[in-house]
């Protein structure tokens, strides 16, 4: 058996971007890939925030690790190592939104607003620094950044505003934060769980802070759900940073120490909750400085954080929040009304402010406005107009809600495919995720095909067993998949992949939207279903 075998397939991602391999590495399974095939849950971190609106001048810049790249309007940030800034002297504001697993919206959307000429930055996932409107939506179901939004003053952090504010922004930041980078080293905690409240922790400076703790969670629970529930970051040098640890049953674990190392007295703290079989556990960082800011209920929440001279005013205009700092680590609730204001651990207080008034201000109103979720009507669905039998041989693209109008390649769930003859091809899943069978094909009669597939379990996404009864694959039982087989087994130092053949699959498209042809042009279907044409680049 060969060390690494790839598939061949390519997927869209987004919507700027050019197609690339989804890589399926026997040797090599990236991280990442774990956190899209995990189950969603009401504790989760968000998988992508997209850069929704910019209002004012498109000056805005990524850094993603050391390098730089201008921002704009459905750029996506989607790493540990991704930071979104805004130079403080340009008139720019932008709107986030957050996703989940199935390009799911997260129901938070932040808008950085300007209030003075420092920068405002956001850190994948769940930091802020600056001047935000922050909205949550009022769901029941995973909602984005719910266990807290880390809230950190620009005035605390090492940046030289003139030089991102008076040269061109990725020239500067390439310039300031690589001559900055050995002085103001970054570490990461990455908190995974399980479904039964069991922890995993990891700090790292470099490499994916979430991979170890996957990695064991998945071995030792039998991949019982795992998945990253919080990751944040510090700066080495900051002089005092708190760590507070709350678990279940009230364990509660609080350690101070200097940034240099701090990572080895939160791994200290960590073992030591782990003694006590701590569950269900959370874990917080601080400078004396931060605050986090968590939604106390199920409900909508809307607040606005300014800086001022006075330290972080937050002003909760709707619903209900708890604010946690370094001095009150279980946190102080803040009603509607409330203004919570906190310089640091000895400066900060409670006061009250006309909730009403802010609330029908133009920039409220203007923000509210902008976050509403409207329903375009674009594509026409499969019906007699488009039956997939009557379309013409080539490439297509169909999916189960109207194609959207953002950086998004589709919407619901996807069947991207050739069609010769009555014969189609091709693969079937979620798009802007790694979650899909790669290989569909049969024939097809009006939009009912019937035919066989292939499929890949590995460590992860793996089935725990291989369904010999007809069953639905996808939540709404369009795709069914039957007689599975295992063709192919290889061995990695992930574990066990298999290459599952299903002799039978049938695929209902009665109802879905036919996309725009650029978009299905720029998808390559498979051959056929056979293990041999997914297979590409055997290394001894």
């Amino acid at each position: 058996m060969k060390n690494l075998i790839r598939l061949k397939f390519q997927i869209k991602l987004n919507h700027s971007s050019a197609l690339i391999y989804r890589l399926v590495a026997l040797s090599i399974i990236p991280i990442y890939l774990f956190s899209f095939l995990m189950k969603a849950s009401a504790n989760e971190i968000p998988l992508a925030a997209r850069i929704a609106k910019v209002i004012g001048l498109e000056l805005l810049t990524i850094r993603r690790g050391r390098q730089a790249e201008p921002a704009t309007k459905k750029s996506v940030l989607k790493r540990h190592v991704d930071t979104l800034i805004i130079p403080g002297k340009f008139n720019s504001e932008a709107d986030l939104r957050f996703y989940g697993k199935y390009d799911k919206n997260l129901g938070l959307v932040a808008r950085a607003i300007r209030r003075n000429e420092r920068p405002t930055l956001y850190y994948f996932p769940c930091t802020l620094q600056g001047n935000y409107i922050i909205e949550w939506a009022n769901e029941n179901f995973t909602r984005a950044c719910e266990l807290g939004i880390r809230v950190q003053r620009t005035s605390n952090t090492k940046i030289n505003s003139s030089i991102l504010d008076n040269l061109y922004p990725v020239q500067g930041l390439k310039n300031l934060f690589l001559g900055q980078a050995s002085r103001n080293r970054f570490e990461y905690h990455c908190l995974v769980q399980a479904n039964d409240g069991q922890g995993w922790l990891d700090v790292v400076s470099t490499g994916n802070p979430c991979e170890k703790p996957l990695q064991q969670c998945v071995t030792e629970t039998s991949n019982n759900n795992c998945k990253a529930i919080m990751l944040d970051r510090w700066q080495t040098y900051t002089k005092e940073l708190i760590g507070s640890i709350e678990c279940a049953d009230q364990k509660n674990f609080i350690v101070k120490s200097d940034g240099e190392i701090f990572s080895q007295e939160l791994k200290k703290i960590w073992q030591q909750a782990q003694s006590q079989n701590a569950k269900y556990c959370k874990v917080y960082t601080y400078s004396v400085h931060d605050v986090y800011l968590v939604p106390q209920k199920k409900e909508r929440l809307l607040t606005r954080i300014i800086e001022t001279e006075r330290g972080s005013e937050i002003e909760v205009i709707a619903g209900s929040a708890v604010i946690k700092n370094a001095k009150v680590p279980n946190g102080i609730i803040v009603t509607a009304g409330q203004r919570y204001i906190y310089a640091d651990i000895e400066n900060n207080r409670l006061e009250t402010f006309n909730a009403g008034e802010v609330l029908q201000s133009a920039e409220i109103q203007d923000f509210l406005e902008s976050t509403k979720i409207l329903p375009i009507p674009v594509g026409n669905p499969a019906d007699a107009q488009y039956v997939v039998a009557n379309l013409p041989d080539g490439q297509h693209l169909f999916c189960s809600q109207p194609e959207p109008k953002d950086w998004r390649s589709g919407a619901g769930v996807c069947f991207w495919f050739r069609k010769e003859g009555n014969l189609i091809t091709g693969s079937f899943g979620y798009p802007n995720s790694d979650v899909f069978v790669p290989c569909v094909t049969g024939i097809i009669n009006d939009n009912f095909m019937t035919g066989e597939a292939l499929d890949i379990s590995w460590l992860g996404n793996g089935w725990i067993e291989i369904p010999q009864e007809t069953g639905g694959w996808d939540e709404d039982g369009h795709l069914k998949l039957g007689q599975g087989k295992i063709v192919l087994t290889d061995q990695n130092q992930w574990g066990r992949v298999d290459w599952i053949h299903f002799a039978f699959a049938s695929l209902d498209l009665k109802g879905f939207y036919r996309y725009r042809e650029e978009n299905a042009k720029e998808f390559q279907a498979p051959k056929s279903c056979s293990v041999e044409d997914n297979l590409y680049d055997f290394f001894d």
